[in-house]
């Protein structure tokens, strides 16, 4: 990998971990960043005990160590079914605890990890386009201080998140499911809410589901999503927090857990919509939210950017062939981003939708649930490596 030059388009936390791994095994690193400083734009900050353990693989839980806590504990309440706890701890995947972080701190820090990794960081970097390729090259505007500017590498990797442009620019075809659910979330300190325990809450048939998440600093990240069938609301701005609430109260959460909170950051509505594309091609690689985006209510989008990282890192170090490096990625990418859409497709149709036909569903599943929550898929504990075939499909739906 020594003589291996990579252009990491954005500097994220996909992005930097992966420039961290790449820069440790030898290669060249430049890590072209739009952002001068990180802010919060309502991004994921949790992640779970297998993410824990991609962290570590890739040698960055010591950078994200100073801006995170342990979360060990983890409370579910489906109505009307009584609420489970889980203890993170002893997950399928054994790797300790959750962690939680305020994502623009997770990311400076990831960041000047990978600058002290070795990898050349350029901030300010506005990409216009990238031209796949056998030397693939990267665009730059004008806000890098280089209007013209155009650089090649042998490899360039797309982990410039939703609306990628790598992606868009370098020709990959995006597939994507029909929006049905919606998120808002937002930052709060002053928050009742517990400071041990993640919370996720579900009125399946009203299509509502409230999370809420202690961060380090005595802050809370609470989302509140809902199902398009019941009607389109504006969850996004200041004056949307009553509404917001509302939102959370009804999927159970206790009102009284954001009464006197605080706004600490911005409050913003997003799509739940899966979408996802092929990973790799022709010099050009993807990962993270570039590559797809998993249906953010079950939380496994950092896991998962992590493990895009991981595995092209491990590909690429395993073969002195670039082509067929990223052929071995898009493979084991597609394994372990399609067991875990299988998963999170069965828990939507039992815990976020509504309607006769999904209430059907649960007519049958809910109450063999409730005598053993162990059959709905653990994707907090065991992520892609859940059962997801025919046979835990039955047990969830309770056809067993």
């Amino acid at each position: 990998m020594h003589d291996l030059e990579v252009i990491v388009v954005g500097g994220g936390i996909a992005g930097a971990a992966l420039a961290v791994r790449l820069s440790s095994l030898g290669a060249g690193v430049t890590v072209l960043e739009r952002e001068t400083r990180f802010r919060d734009r309502v991004r994921g900050e949790l992640l779970y005990p297998w993410g824990v353990v991609e962290a570590r693989l890739l040698g960055v839980a010591d950078a994200l160590a100073p801006v995170s806590r342990e979360l060990r504990h983890w409370t579910t309440k489906i109505q009307p079914l009584h609420a489970w706890r889980s203890d993170l701890t002893r997950s399928a995947t054994a790797a300790g605890p959750a962690i939680t972080f305020v994502h623009a701190e997770a990311q400076e820090s990831l960041i000047q990890a990978a600058a002290a990794a070795g990898a050349e960081v350029v901030r300010g970097a506005a990409v216009r386009g990238v031209e796949p390729g056998t030397r693939p090259a990267v665009s730059l505007g004008r806000a890098a201080g280089q209007r013209g500017a155009r650089l090649e590498a042998d490899l360039v990797v797309g982990a410039d998140g939703r609306g990628s442009v790598t992606a868009r620019t370098a020709g990959f075809q995006t597939h994507a499911r029909a929006e049905t659910l919606v998120l808002a979330g937002a930052m709060f300190t002053g928050a009742e809410a517990p400071d041990d325990t993640g919370h996720v809450f579900m009125r399946p048939d009203a299509g509502l589901l409230g999370l809420v998440v202690p961060l380090p600093g005595g802050r809370h990240r609470a989302y509140a999503g809902y199902h398009t069938a019941t009607g389109r609301r504006n969850l996004s701005g200041p004056p949307a927090l009553p509404a917001f609430r509302e939102v959370m109260a009804g999927a159970g959460m206790p009102a009284r857990w954001l009464d006197d909170a605080v706004l600490a950051g911005p409050l913003a509505e997003f799509s739940g919509a899966e979408c996802w594309t092929e990973p790799a091609g022709d010099g050009v690689a993807l990962i993270g939210d570039a590559s797809a985006i998993s249906d953010p209510s079950w939380g496994c989008g950092l896991a998962l950017a992590l493990r895009d990282a991981r595995v092209l890192a491990e590909a690429l170090a395993g073969s002195s062939d670039l082509a067929a490096a990223l052929r071995r990625y898009a493979h084991e990418h597609a394994a372990y981003h399609d067991a875990l859409r299988r998963q999170t497709t069965w828990l939507e149709t039992v815990f976020r939708t509504p309607g006769p036909q999904a209430d059907a569903v649960r007519r049958v599943a809910l109450p063999k649930i409730a005598i053993d929550p162990s059959r709905a898929p653990d994707v907090q504990g065991a992520g892609p490596e859940g059962a997801s075939d025919e046979g835990a499909r039955r047990r969830f739906f309770g056809e067993d």
